[in-house]
Protein backbone atom coordinates (compact mmCIF):
# COMPACT_ATOMS: atom_id res chain seq x y z
CA UNK A 1 0.00 0.00 0.00
CA UNK A 2 1.24 3.25 -0.53
CA UNK A 3 -0.58 4.98 1.82
CA UNK A 4 -2.38 3.86 5.13
CA UNK A 5 -5.95 3.00 4.50
CA UNK A 6 -8.26 3.73 7.99
CA UNK A 7 -11.80 1.38 8.04
CA UNK A 8 -14.02 2.12 10.74
CA UNK A 9 -16.68 -0.55 11.54
CA UNK A 10 -18.59 -0.09 14.95
CA UNK A 11 -16.70 0.88 18.11
CA UNK A 12 -13.31 -0.15 16.03
CA UNK A 13 -10.78 1.56 13.86
CA UNK A 14 -8.80 -0.17 11.85
CA UNK A 15 -5.76 0.66 10.53
CA UNK A 16 -3.98 -0.98 7.63
CA UNK A 17 -0.17 -1.02 7.60
CA UNK A 18 2.26 -3.81 5.48
CA UNK A 19 1.14 -6.18 2.77
CA UNK A 20 1.35 -9.45 3.98
CA UNK A 21 0.55 -11.83 1.66
CA UNK A 22 -1.72 -11.09 -1.94
CA UNK A 23 -3.29 -14.58 -4.02
CA UNK A 24 -6.21 -15.51 -5.71
CA UNK A 25 -7.88 -15.39 -2.46
CA UNK A 26 -7.45 -11.84 -1.67
CA UNK A 27 -4.94 -9.28 0.34
CA UNK A 28 -3.59 -9.69 3.44
CA UNK A 29 -2.35 -6.85 5.66
CA UNK A 30 -0.87 -6.05 8.61
CA UNK A 31 -3.10 -3.59 10.87
CA UNK A 32 -3.90 -2.20 14.30
CA UNK A 33 -7.12 -2.29 15.74
CA UNK A 34 -8.26 -0.01 18.67
CA UNK A 35 -11.75 0.66 20.38
CA UNK A 36 -13.21 3.96 19.66
CA UNK A 37 -14.89 4.09 23.17
CA UNK A 38 -11.57 3.95 24.41
CA UNK A 39 -9.71 7.19 25.54
CA UNK A 40 -6.04 5.45 25.48
CA UNK A 41 -4.25 3.31 23.16
CA UNK A 42 -4.21 0.23 26.25
CA UNK A 43 -7.23 -1.46 23.76
CA UNK A 44 -5.11 -1.25 20.75
CA UNK A 45 -3.10 -4.49 19.14
CA UNK A 46 -2.00 -6.15 15.89
CA UNK A 47 -3.77 -7.84 13.70
CA UNK A 48 -3.95 -9.85 10.54
CA UNK A 49 -7.14 -8.36 7.66
CA UNK A 50 -7.72 -10.28 4.93
CA UNK A 51 -9.58 -8.39 2.10
CA UNK A 52 -11.41 -10.30 -0.82
CA UNK A 53 -13.75 -8.71 -3.44
CA UNK A 54 -17.46 -9.73 -3.39
CA UNK A 55 -18.70 -7.46 -5.87
CA UNK A 56 -21.39 -9.87 -7.08
CA UNK A 57 -23.99 -11.73 -4.71
CA UNK A 58 -22.70 -15.03 -4.90
CA UNK A 59 -19.19 -13.86 -3.79
CA UNK A 60 -20.79 -12.12 -0.95
CA UNK A 61 -22.60 -15.71 -0.21
CA UNK A 62 -19.48 -17.57 -0.17
CA UNK A 63 -17.49 -14.85 2.14
CA UNK A 64 -19.82 -14.86 4.47
CA UNK A 65 -20.07 -19.17 4.80
CA UNK A 66 -16.56 -18.45 5.41
CA UNK A 67 -16.72 -16.62 8.01
CA UNK A 68 -19.14 -18.66 9.45
CA UNK A 69 -17.02 -21.47 9.39
CA UNK A 70 -14.41 -19.59 10.49
CA UNK A 71 -16.44 -18.86 14.01
CA UNK A 72 -17.61 -22.12 14.36
CA UNK A 73 -14.07 -23.24 14.78
CA UNK A 74 -12.77 -20.82 17.82
CA UNK A 75 -12.57 -23.45 20.27
CA UNK A 76 -10.50 -25.52 18.27
CA UNK A 77 -6.18 -24.80 19.32
CA UNK A 78 -4.42 -24.40 15.64
CA UNK A 79 -6.99 -22.83 13.70
CA UNK A 80 -6.84 -18.88 12.95
CA UNK A 81 -9.07 -16.83 15.49
CA UNK A 82 -11.12 -15.17 13.74
CA UNK A 83 -12.06 -11.69 15.37
CA UNK A 84 -14.21 -9.56 13.40
CA UNK A 85 -15.68 -9.88 9.88
CA UNK A 86 -18.11 -7.35 7.72
CA UNK A 87 -18.03 -6.02 4.06
CA UNK A 88 -17.09 -1.97 3.04
CA UNK A 89 -17.11 -1.06 -0.03
CA UNK A 90 -17.75 -3.85 -2.20
CA UNK A 91 -14.77 -5.84 -0.05
CA UNK A 92 -15.21 -8.72 2.55
CA UNK A 93 -12.91 -8.10 5.51
CA UNK A 94 -11.44 -10.75 8.13
CA UNK A 95 -9.95 -9.99 10.79
CA UNK A 96 -7.93 -12.40 12.10
CA UNK A 97 -5.45 -12.81 14.86
CA UNK A 98 -1.86 -12.31 13.35
CA UNK A 99 0.71 -15.31 12.62
CA UNK A 100 4.03 -14.16 13.89
CA UNK A 101 6.22 -16.86 11.39
CA UNK A 102 4.76 -16.46 7.83
CA UNK A 103 3.91 -19.26 6.68
CA UNK A 104 5.14 -22.83 6.16
CA UNK A 105 6.03 -22.46 2.19
CA UNK A 106 7.89 -19.40 3.08
CA UNK A 107 9.99 -21.75 5.81
CA UNK A 108 10.62 -24.43 3.37
CA UNK A 109 12.11 -21.63 1.08
CA UNK A 110 14.77 -20.83 3.68
CA UNK A 111 14.80 -24.40 5.37
CA UNK A 112 15.02 -26.53 2.12
CA UNK A 113 13.14 -28.92 4.06
CA UNK A 114 12.58 -30.41 7.41
CA UNK A 115 14.34 -32.60 9.49
CA UNK A 116 11.96 -35.55 10.19
CA UNK A 117 11.17 -35.15 13.87
CA UNK A 118 10.09 -31.34 13.05
CA UNK A 119 8.03 -32.48 10.36
CA UNK A 120 6.59 -34.63 13.05
CA UNK A 121 5.58 -32.57 15.30
CA UNK A 122 4.32 -30.24 12.42
CA UNK A 123 2.43 -33.33 11.32
CA UNK A 124 1.02 -34.01 14.51
CA UNK A 125 -0.58 -30.46 15.22
CA UNK A 126 -2.25 -30.49 11.61
CA UNK A 127 -3.60 -33.94 12.42
CA UNK A 128 -4.85 -33.29 15.57
CA UNK A 129 -6.40 -29.63 14.23
CA UNK A 130 -7.97 -31.57 11.07
CA UNK A 131 -9.52 -34.73 13.49
CA UNK A 132 -11.52 -31.80 15.20
CA UNK A 133 -12.57 -30.36 12.19
CA UNK A 134 -13.72 -33.61 10.43
CA UNK A 135 -15.34 -34.42 13.79
CA UNK A 136 -17.34 -31.45 13.21
CA UNK A 137 -18.32 -32.31 10.01
CA UNK A 138 -16.31 -29.86 8.35
CA UNK A 139 -13.65 -30.54 5.68
CA UNK A 140 -11.22 -28.08 4.62
CA UNK A 141 -10.71 -29.12 0.69
CA UNK A 142 -7.05 -26.79 0.44
CA UNK A 143 -4.84 -28.01 2.79
CA UNK A 144 -1.40 -26.86 1.76
CA UNK A 145 1.94 -25.62 3.15
CA UNK A 146 0.62 -21.65 1.90
CA UNK A 147 -2.66 -22.07 4.42
CA UNK A 148 -0.47 -22.83 7.67
CA UNK A 149 0.69 -20.10 9.41
CA UNK A 150 3.30 -20.21 11.77
CA UNK A 151 2.58 -19.01 15.46
CA UNK A 152 6.07 -17.70 15.70
CA UNK A 153 9.62 -16.86 13.99
CA UNK A 154 11.57 -19.28 16.16
CA UNK A 155 9.52 -21.95 16.08
CA UNK A 156 9.19 -24.52 12.70
CA UNK A 157 6.31 -26.53 14.08
CA UNK A 158 3.47 -24.54 15.76
CA UNK A 159 1.28 -23.82 13.45
CA UNK A 160 -2.38 -22.03 12.89
CA UNK A 161 -4.67 -23.36 9.88
CA UNK A 162 -6.55 -20.61 7.81
CA UNK A 163 -8.19 -19.92 4.45
CA UNK A 164 -11.58 -21.30 5.23
CA UNK A 165 -12.67 -19.93 1.50
CA UNK A 166 -13.31 -24.04 0.08
CA UNK A 167 -13.96 -25.29 3.39
CA UNK A 168 -17.32 -27.34 3.65
CA UNK A 169 -20.03 -28.67 6.48
CA UNK A 170 -22.05 -31.30 6.11
CA UNK A 171 -25.35 -31.69 7.24
CA UNK A 172 -27.19 -34.52 8.66
CA UNK A 173 -29.10 -34.62 5.34
CA UNK A 174 -25.57 -34.54 3.34
CA UNK A 175 -24.30 -37.77 5.51
CA UNK A 176 -27.89 -39.51 5.29
CA UNK A 177 -26.98 -39.50 0.92
CA UNK A 178 -23.31 -40.47 1.40
CA UNK A 179 -21.86 -37.49 1.65
CA UNK A 180 -20.82 -36.76 -1.78
CA UNK A 181 -19.41 -33.74 -3.21
CA UNK A 182 -18.30 -32.44 -6.74
CA UNK A 183 -16.88 -28.89 -6.38
CA UNK A 184 -13.55 -28.68 -8.40
CA UNK A 185 -11.52 -26.80 -5.81
CA UNK A 186 -8.35 -27.32 -3.76
CA UNK A 187 -4.51 -26.55 -5.28
CA UNK A 188 -2.83 -29.24 -7.77
CA UNK A 189 0.23 -30.30 -6.19
CA UNK A 190 -1.68 -31.20 -2.90
CA UNK A 191 -5.38 -32.10 -4.37
CA UNK A 192 -6.89 -36.03 -4.10
CA UNK A 193 -7.54 -37.27 -7.60
CA UNK A 194 -10.53 -38.05 -7.62
CA UNK A 195 -11.55 -33.96 -7.16
CA UNK A 196 -10.10 -33.81 -10.85
CA UNK A 197 -12.74 -37.39 -11.78
CA UNK A 198 -15.98 -35.74 -11.41
CA UNK A 199 -17.71 -39.02 -9.85
CA UNK A 200 -17.99 -37.52 -6.62
CA UNK A 201 -15.81 -37.31 -3.42
CA UNK A 202 -15.94 -37.81 0.31
CA UNK A 203 -14.12 -34.64 1.96
CA UNK A 204 -12.29 -36.21 4.81
CA UNK A 205 -10.25 -38.12 2.58
CA UNK A 206 -9.15 -35.40 -0.15
CA UNK A 207 -8.15 -33.67 3.27
CA UNK A 208 -6.39 -36.77 4.29
CA UNK A 209 -4.44 -36.82 0.78
CA UNK A 210 -3.23 -33.43 1.24
CA UNK A 211 -2.15 -34.10 4.30
CA UNK A 212 0.02 -36.87 2.86
CA UNK A 213 1.23 -34.59 0.02
CA UNK A 214 2.46 -31.91 2.98
CA UNK A 215 4.54 -34.76 5.19
CA UNK A 216 6.17 -35.51 1.82
CA UNK A 217 7.13 -32.28 0.94
CA UNK A 218 8.33 -31.05 4.48
CA UNK A 219 10.54 -34.06 4.73
CA UNK A 220 11.75 -34.59 0.72
CA UNK A 221 11.64 -30.50 0.07
CA UNK A 222 9.83 -31.38 -3.34
CA UNK A 223 6.18 -31.97 -4.12
CA UNK A 224 5.39 -35.58 -4.41
CA UNK A 225 3.46 -35.43 -8.11
CA UNK A 226 4.94 -32.24 -8.58
CA UNK A 227 3.43 -28.05 -9.33
CA UNK A 228 2.00 -28.68 -13.08
CA UNK A 229 -1.94 -28.78 -12.82
CA UNK A 230 -2.43 -31.50 -15.81
CA UNK A 231 0.94 -33.67 -14.86
CA UNK A 232 0.14 -33.83 -11.17
CA UNK A 233 -3.61 -34.91 -11.70
CA UNK A 234 -1.98 -37.84 -14.67
CA UNK A 235 0.77 -38.64 -11.25
CA UNK A 236 -1.81 -38.92 -8.59
CA UNK A 237 -4.05 -40.89 -10.47
CA UNK A 238 -0.98 -43.60 -10.06
CA UNK A 239 0.36 -42.58 -7.14
CA UNK A 240 3.06 -42.17 -9.15
CA UNK A 241 5.87 -40.63 -6.54
CA UNK A 242 8.83 -42.35 -5.53
CA UNK A 243 11.53 -42.83 -2.69
CA UNK A 244 14.69 -43.21 -4.71
CA UNK A 245 16.89 -40.32 -4.02
CA UNK A 246 18.07 -38.29 -0.91
CA UNK A 247 16.79 -37.87 1.93
CA UNK A 248 14.51 -41.10 1.78
CA UNK A 249 17.33 -43.38 1.16
CA UNK A 250 20.03 -42.54 3.60
CA UNK A 251 18.31 -40.29 6.21
CA UNK A 252 14.14 -40.75 6.51
CA UNK A 253 12.64 -43.97 8.85
CA UNK A 254 10.45 -46.48 7.22
CA UNK A 255 7.81 -45.53 9.63
CA UNK A 256 7.35 -42.08 7.75
CA UNK A 257 7.58 -43.83 4.32
CA UNK A 258 4.50 -46.03 5.21
CA UNK A 259 2.69 -43.76 6.76
CA UNK A 260 2.59 -41.37 3.50
CA UNK A 261 2.36 -44.79 1.31
CA UNK A 262 -0.50 -45.16 3.40
CA UNK A 263 -2.29 -41.63 2.78
CA UNK A 264 -1.71 -41.48 -0.86
CA UNK A 265 -3.67 -44.38 -2.07
CA UNK A 266 -5.77 -44.27 -4.94
CA UNK A 267 -8.69 -45.31 -3.32
CA UNK A 268 -9.94 -42.87 -0.87
CA UNK A 269 -11.39 -45.83 0.63
CA UNK A 270 -7.91 -47.38 1.37
CA UNK A 271 -6.57 -43.94 3.32
CA UNK A 272 -6.10 -43.66 6.60
CA UNK A 273 -8.67 -41.13 8.93
CA UNK A 274 -7.19 -38.55 11.17
CA UNK A 275 -7.32 -40.81 14.08
CA UNK A 276 -5.56 -43.56 12.11
CA UNK A 277 -2.94 -41.57 11.50
CA UNK A 278 -1.95 -40.60 14.86
CA UNK A 279 -2.28 -43.90 15.58
CA UNK A 280 0.72 -45.09 13.27
CA UNK A 281 3.63 -46.65 14.40
CA UNK A 282 5.44 -43.01 13.01
CA UNK A 283 3.46 -41.23 15.92
CA UNK A 284 4.30 -43.68 18.54
CA UNK A 285 6.04 -42.46 21.40
CA UNK A 286 7.66 -45.88 22.13
CA UNK A 287 8.73 -46.91 18.82
CA UNK A 288 12.62 -46.24 18.03
CA UNK A 289 14.02 -45.04 14.70
CA UNK A 290 15.62 -47.07 12.53
CA UNK A 291 19.00 -46.93 11.18
CA UNK A 292 18.72 -46.32 7.36
CA UNK A 293 21.09 -48.83 5.52
CA UNK A 294 22.20 -47.03 2.41
CA UNK A 295 21.93 -50.39 0.49
CA UNK A 296 19.44 -50.28 -2.04
CA UNK A 297 18.73 -53.57 -1.92
CA UNK A 298 16.67 -54.68 -0.08
CA UNK A 299 14.94 -50.98 0.08
CA UNK A 300 11.44 -50.58 -2.00
CA UNK A 301 12.70 -47.18 -3.55
CA UNK A 302 9.39 -46.22 -5.66
CA UNK A 303 5.58 -46.54 -5.00
CA UNK A 304 5.13 -47.80 -8.61
CA UNK A 305 7.83 -50.63 -8.18
CA UNK A 306 10.70 -48.62 -10.31
CA UNK A 307 12.72 -51.83 -12.55
CA UNK A 308 16.69 -51.66 -12.99
CA UNK A 309 15.36 -51.14 -17.10
CA UNK A 310 13.13 -48.03 -16.16
CA UNK A 311 16.39 -47.05 -14.05
CA UNK A 312 18.12 -47.08 -17.68
CA UNK A 313 15.68 -44.70 -19.21
CA UNK A 314 15.93 -41.41 -20.45
CA UNK A 315 13.52 -40.33 -17.94
CA UNK A 316 15.37 -41.92 -15.11
CA UNK A 317 18.12 -40.10 -16.28
CA UNK A 318 16.40 -36.80 -16.32
CA UNK A 319 15.47 -37.95 -12.60
CA UNK A 320 19.06 -38.52 -11.44
CA UNK A 321 20.04 -35.13 -13.05
CA UNK A 322 17.28 -33.29 -10.91
CA UNK A 323 18.41 -35.15 -7.98
CA UNK A 324 21.97 -33.22 -8.04
CA UNK A 325 19.56 -29.91 -7.81
CA UNK A 326 19.24 -28.46 -4.88
CA UNK A 327 15.92 -29.29 -3.17
CA UNK A 328 14.94 -25.68 -2.93
CA UNK A 329 14.43 -25.68 -7.03
CA UNK A 330 11.39 -27.65 -6.57
CA UNK A 331 9.70 -25.69 -3.48
CA UNK A 332 10.63 -23.06 -5.22
CA UNK A 333 7.94 -23.80 -7.81
CA UNK A 334 5.03 -23.68 -5.22
CA UNK A 335 5.43 -20.10 -5.57
CA UNK A 336 3.74 -19.72 -8.48
CA UNK A 337 1.12 -22.17 -7.38
CA UNK A 338 -0.48 -19.95 -4.38
CA UNK A 339 -3.78 -19.51 -6.48
CA UNK A 340 -6.30 -22.56 -5.80
CA UNK A 341 -8.07 -24.03 -8.82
Amino acid sequence: MNHQQIIEHHNHLYTLKDEINRGAFGTVYEAHCRKLNKRSDEEKKIVAVKIVNVHDTNRKNDALYEAQIQRQLRSIPNVIHLFDFFVYDGKAHFVQQLAYGGDVLDRLMEKKRYREKDAKKLARNLITTIRALHNRGIVHRDLKPENLLLKEKNDDTKIMLCDFGDAYKFSAEDIEEDDKLYTVCGTPAFMAPEILQRNGYRGKEVDMWSIGCIIFLLIGGYAPFGYDQKRAFERSCKADYQFGRNPWITEVSSNAMNLISKLLKVDPIDRLTASETLNSRWFCPSSTREIKKKASSSLNISATALSSKMLKTQQSQKALFQQRKHPSIAVGRALNNRQRI
